[in-house]
């Protein structure tokens, strides 16, 4: 996930284990998920989109764009 990538990259100080400890997402699901063997489930995805305050699942852009091609049509 590079948008999870990006986040941590970019945040002051943000590290696995504050991952881990205040977003309630284990350091391990984190760094299989940094690595690609694995997607971690919604309720994941939720907590540390909560604890970063940014979007890690596409969403807006992606509707957006499907929304666009539908009009062109």
């Amino acid at each position: 996930m590079l948008r999870l990538r990006q986040a941590l990259d970019d945040g002051d100080g943000l590290s696995l284990r504050a991952a881990e400890r205040e977003a309630q997402v284990s350091r391990k699901t984190i760094e299989r998920t940094l690595d690609g063997e694995v997607l971690p489930d919604f309720g994941a995805i939720a907590r540390l989109e909560e604890w970063l305050s940014r979007d890690l699942w596409p969403g807006p852009e992606i509707r957006a764009g499907r929304d666009r091609h539908a009009a062109e049509e």
